[in-house]
């Protein structure tokens, strides 16, 4: 069976918890008159833009520093990313419509966080003359995302797709573990264990890979899923994300040799 067969639409929810605050929330909006305002509209009057390429690092996607001073430049390895692509750091509003989406089910807003990121990723390998293969979103474990009611990530990354034009794949799942939110580095760490090489779906041999997510913080995450790409065969990956966690140059730092 191909590995797509097993996701299942975000819109479908298994867990009669995420049914009944779907229930509620449509209750309280039609009830007290609350209403979101549609995404595109909402950024426009908050005047929210995507950063520039120049305004970020993009071997570490962090601003804090230019990318030829990049003191944890992200080597072309077997268990790294090539490059980052962002839409912004993860701070207010960003950081709102993210938790918004993965808790609140905001799904319109992923979509268009999704093609925003899709945008950005355009732009960014035609300049490099890079053609992607295909987009691999960071797998979400079953029951999480029963309990959730979406799988976030995979709304991002099918909006994204939709604007590179390009297949969606997923060599790659996830066991059932704790979530990354409050958890610190040595934590983090841990998590390269949940992940697995799926033995179905289509190949990414020989293939320019986009691994996307929503917010990177150390980065151990995605190099734990690059090592398992390039082990199926991947010849290059770059890392898209909605939104990156500043965290100190000490910390990553520390990360990495634990790592490496």
């Amino acid at each position: 069976m191909r590995g797509y067969q097993l996701v299942m639409p975000c819109s479908f929810h298994l867990n009669p918890i995420a049914r009944l605050k779907t229930i509620l929330q449509e209750c309280e909006e039609s009830l007290l008159g609350f209403e979101r305002l549609p995404p595109r509209r909402l950024i426009d009057e908050m005047q929210w833009k995507p950063d520039a390429r120049s305004n970020y690092c993009s071997e570490c996607g962090r601003s804090d520093h230019p990318a030829d001073r990049c003191g944890l430049a992200t080597r072309e390895t077997e268990s790294s990313y090539a490059s980052v692509i962002r839409l912004g750091a993860y701070a207010d509003p960003l950081a709102t419509w993210i938790r918004e989406l993965k808790f609140a089910r905001w799904e319109v807003m992923g979509v268009q966080l999704g093609r925003l990121l899709g945008e950005a990723c355009r732009d960014e390998f035609r300049r490099q003359d890079i053609r992607i293969h295909a987009v691999v979103p960071t797998p979400m474990p079953m029951f999480r995302r029963s309990m959730r009611g979406i799988d976030h990530v995979h709304v991002i990354a099918r909006a994204a797709a939709g604007v590179l034009k390009c297949p969606m794949k997923y060599p790659v799942g996830q066991r059932g573990g704790p979530p990354q939110s409050g958890r610190g580095v040595n934590e983090r760490r841990q998590r390269s264990r949940v992940f697995f090489s799926r033995r179905w779906g289509k190949p990414v041999n020989g293939e320019n890979i986009l691994l996307l997510d929503d917010v990177l913080t150390t980065g151990a995450t995605a190099r734990s899923l690059c090592r398992i790409l390039k082990a199926q065969g991947a010849r290059s990956i770059a890392l898209g994300v909605v939104a990156v966690a500043e965290i100190s140059k000490k910390q990553l730092s520390k990360d990495r040799k634990a790592i490496y």
